[in-house]
């Protein structure tokens, strides 16, 4: 699966975060959307040539996705992560956080998205309180831009949403900073310049699922569709 890359001490440009949305829109296009439509059973039985109408034209989706994904997940984290510390003072904010920010149910949802899509995201920053925040983000919504060393570190963070009125913006961090942008009439800045974020580094941390990036049904998608196929064909030989 993709990695975005670019070589270190890279400034970011107006046309080469065109180059950088311009990929992720057609990669959710191709691939994500697709993922995130079969988990909630909009499968490809849904959307295939409608039969003469004298004929039967059962749609039938047998969603295994979905079941592959929720007994994964019931698996891997029904039992909510503990995280623990010799420091009394350090394990009380731990928890403090945790609670702040309802920790455990960011950590089921970030795992739904990596086993989906076969990566997620978790995104800091904070609020009106200067309290620390975290949130999930899917690959839908964001995406990370690495270097393009051995190492892969983590150059730039990119979020993507759109507002009631379907007009699209978006924000791109840094290791020290933020800037807003607007994509619908042309990619511009939205203010004049970065504005420093106090973390150390890009606040947002890229999970995969495996080293491909690949989801956890991603491998089995064509069978699935034909079993959807087959299935639905037996029941029109049967209404027939």
């Amino acid at each position: 699966m993709s990695v975005y890359r670019l070589p270190k001490e890279t400034e970011m440009t107006l046309p080469l975060l065109q180059e950088f949305l311009d990929k992720h829109r057609r990669e959710v296009n191709d691939r994500f959307k697709k993922l995130q439509d079969t988990y909630e059973s909009d499968h490809e039985i849904l959307h295939m040539p409608a039969k003469p109408k004298y004929k039967p034209d059962n749609r039938i989706v047998v969603n295994f996705p979905k079941y592959i994904v929720d007994t994964f997940n019931g698996f891997f984290i029904g039992n909510p992560i503990k995280l623990m510390a010799d420091d009394a003072a350090v394990s009380d904010y731990v928890e403090y956080v945790d609670q702040y920010n309802d920790q455990d149910d960011n950590n089921a949802e970030l795992a739904k998205i990596c086993t989906i899509h076969g990566k997620g995201y978790e995104v800091y920053f904070t609020d009106e309180e200067s309290a620390l925040c975290i949130t999930y983000l899917s690959p839908v919504e964001a995406f990370m831009i690495f270097d393009d060393t051995i190492v892969e570190r983590p150059l730039y963070f990119v979020r993507r949403y759109t507002d009631r009125e379907n007009h699209e913006y978006g924000t791109i961090y840094d290791g020290t900073g933020y800037r807003n942008f607007k994509v619908t009439g042309g990619l511009k800045w939205t203010d004049n310049d970065w504005t420093h974020h106090h973390f150390n580094g890009v606040p947002a941390t890229e999970f995969v699922a495996n080293a491909e990036r690949q989801g956890l049904f991603e491998p089995v998608l064509s069978m699935v569709n034909a079993f959807n196929k087959a299935i639905s064909e037996k029941a029109n030989d049967v209404d027939y």
